[in-house]
């Protein structure tokens, strides 16, 4: 499964912020039955590279397994090594993105503004995280989709949840990801099943 095939299947990014490598797979298992199909795995969790090493060793050519909150070109290389096939930055960075093409993986950049989003496309990123998406409101996807190119597609991160994640794909998101509201560490397997499953049912009803 390609990226591309992911997202058409299920633009909605599962960030799994704090995953310990013990909890990974039981945790991936659980948002891929409800239908998640892109998983991400910060690089400020606990041994976050051996959790990505082990989910793309897990669901092998199933899902998109990567890495967030990747800031150096040198942690998109090791996110490679790793198995990783996604890296999702907070910031706009070309040598990130010019270093996850050269590993021939998924760079999505972290954009705010007109110009950086603008940069990151120049620099050959056509997926872009909108963060944080608490200072963004649905307009002001609209407005961005309005002026930049065609297949730039928009992922805001930061604050969706099932309540509010419709307003910005009805103004021209093309996903969005999901953090607290669908996993945190004291969840329990149960409560991270029943956040996926509310997601995605609320996802196909717009």
């Amino acid at each position: 499964m390609t990226f591309e095939e992911a997202f058409k299947a299920c633009p909605l990014i599962s960030i799994l912020r704090g995953i310990e490598p013990n909890k990974a797979i039981p945790v991936a298992n659980a948002l891929f039955d409800a239908g998640f199909r892109l998983i991400e795995v910060p690089l400020n969790s606990p041994k976050a590279l051996e959790s990505i090493s082990l989910l793309a060793t897990h669901f092998a050519s199933r899902a998109i397994i990567g890495a967030g909150t990747v800031l150096t070109p040198q942690e998109v290389t090791m996110v490679a090594k790793s198995g990783g096939q996604l890296v999702v930055s907070p910031h706009a960075d070309r040598a990130l993105i010019e270093c996850a093409m050269s590993e021939d993986i998924k760079p999505i950049p972290g954009v705010a503004t007109v110009t950086e989003a603008h940069e990151m496309i120049v620099a050959g990123a056509d997926h872009l995280k909108l963060f944080p998406a608490e200072l963004v409101s649905p307009k002001q996807v609209a407005s961005l989709k309005q002026v930049l190119p065609k297949h730039a597609q928009l992922i805001p991160v930061g604050g969706i949840n099932a309540s509010n994640m419709g307003a910005y794909l009805n103004s021209g998101a093309s996903g969005v990801g999901f953090g607290s509201s669908l996993f945190t560490p004291r969840l329990n397997l149960d409560e991270i099943r029943s956040n996926a499953e509310t997601i995605i049912k609320a996802w196909k009803g717009l």
